[in-house]
């Protein structure tokens, strides 16, 4: 432990008073031009303009960006959306110097001014150029329309100073001089200070803090080459089931169907074994059958409440894929009617499967529209597609609990055909895939496999896409 403890004393000017680094300059923007009234912080990381000011001079908006401003002591920090603006700052020699600032109700109160008498008194301020005249700020009422922040001040001071034995101080810039600093000192009064420092360590401390900060060393392949390498091992005794763990896991899941639960006991039991001799526990599972569930041993957990596989609500006991789109409906009422929410809540529609394409593919060709029309992103949109989106909207909450069967095989050595319908317009086209069982002993369904996602046509115009010359079978429209 290191302890230091440290008394002196200073003097303390009363009565003097400080002075921020301000400056009148001419800002200009695509309306007006006028005199503002500008401080320089360096305590502040970005540049801001008063709401009031921008609106007058007509700035250009260059975006709108989430403000987060922080305030000394501590206190809570604000949150709010603000736009980005651009003005121009006339300098000394009639350069225009360009600043992006963000728009914000009110910057700060007046600060202090410093009158013509206080600078007639100190020599190293007379027959300077000043950026603000003396007492100029109090005709005008003093307050700052632009703070210069942190961002743009290496392009407006010169970097020359001039400091006397008393009184403020000025730096040079592309304003003028700016007067800054204490302003006098009329009566020096003594006061005490003291300070205590302590310092402490101990070797579990920093042990910790050691361990913190040391990188371990980790390899450069990624953790599916390590499955693969592990998986390698057992190829000679387990070929089939590690064919199928390769074929059927997806990161850290695995997603694979058997005819009997003997077979899913036999297939989890031998998969556990096998990954814990990597140290990698597989488990959570959860299983559907439709034998008597009371005669075997389950495998997991229960299959009675519904669960996510890959992005897809699944429902066990009764092996059903769900959609549930509840949620995704109030968000689209909620949210305002624009580009932006529109892509938001649409993308947020998972069917890997293309199970609804033909729903889906509306709210794209929706975008399409806005895309075409040159919509900004946060402009409110037409009536025409506000209405077909209120449409789809609709639409979206009748899916909510749509399902459909998870397995298409019906079981039996029977053969299986595949029927495969395609379409296309001058919008979009699409094509789905059937699996038809051959077996004469039961009247014929069709189970759909899967759904090919729909592709969107370009803005351009075009002729319709055409087949191949390929010999084929296929379902059309008229």
């Amino acid at each position: 432990m290191f302890v230091t403890s440290r008394h002196w004393e200073y003097f303390d000017c009363e009565g003097a008073k400080s002075v921020f680094k301000t400056a009148k300059v001419e800002a200009s923007g695509l309306k007006s031009t006028c005199r503002v009234r500008v401080m320089c912080d360096s305590g502040s990381n970005a540049t801001f303009i008063r709401s009031d000011t921008a609106h007058m001079l007509g700035c250009r908006i260059q975006t709108r960006q989430p403000l987060q401003v922080s305030t000394f002591g501590g206190g809570k920090a604000s949150h709010q959306l603000s736009e980005k603006v651009e003005v121009g700052l006339t300098t000394q020699d009639g350069s225009l110097l360009r600043v992006e600032a963000y728009k914000i109700p009110n910057i700060c109160g007046p600060p202090p001014v410093i009158g013509i008498e206080e600078i007639q008194l100190h020599e190293h301020l007379r027959g300077l150029k000043l950026a603000e005249e003396p007492g100029a700020a109090l005709a005008s009422g003093g307050e700052i329309e632009i703070l210069l922040g942190q961002d743009v001040l290496q392009d407006v001071f010169d970097g020359d100073m001039r400091v006397g034995q008393s009184g403020p101080m000025t730096i040079s810039s592309r304003f003028g001089w700016i007067v800054c600093g204490r302003s006098g000192c009329a009566t020096p009064a003594p006061q005490e200070m003291m300070a205590n420092f302590v310092h402490t360590e101990t070797e579990s401390v920093k042990a910790t803090l050691d361990d913190l900060w040391t990188l371990e060393g980790i390899g450069i392949s990624s953790d599916g080459a390590s499955v693969r390498q592990h998986l390698q091992q057992y190829e000679e005794a387990d070929g089939q089931l590690v064919a199928r763990l390769r074929r059927d896991l997806y990161c850290d899941d695995l997603i694979t169907s058997v005819n009997t639960q003997e077979e899913a006991e036999e297939l989890s039991q031998r998969t556990q074994e096998i990954f814990n001799d990597a140290k990698m526990n597989m488990r959570h599972w959860t299983y559907s059958f439709e034998t008597d569930k009371e005669a075997h041993k389950p495998l997991g957990e229960e299959a009675t409440a519904e669960r996510k596989v890959l992005g897809i609500c699944w429902i066990p006991g009764d092996d059903q894929l769900v959609f549930k789109t509840a949620f995704l409906t109030q968000l689209g009422r909620e949210a305002p009617e624009t580009k932006r929410n529109i892509l938001s809540v649409s993308a947020r529609f998972y069917d890997p499967l293309g199970l609804l394409v033909p729903f889906l593919v509306r709210a794209k060709l929706l975008l399409k529209r806005l895309w075409i029309a040159g919509h900004s992103w946060d402009q409110t949109v037409a009536s025409d597609v506000r209405k077909d989106w209120r449409k789809w909207l609709l639409e979206l909450e009748q899916i909510d609990g749509f399902s459909i069967p998870r397995p298409y095989a019906t079981g039996g050595d029977c053969g299986y055909q595949l029927h495969m319908f395609c379409d296309a317009s001058m919008e979009a086209m699409a094509a789905a895939v059937y699996v038809k069982p051959e077996d004469n002993s039961r009247a014929p369904t069709l189970q759909l496999e899967e759904a090919d996602k729909d592709h969107r046509l370009g803005a351009k115009t075009g002729s319709r896409p055409q087949l191949g010359d390929k010999p084929q079978r296929s379902f059309v429209d008229k």
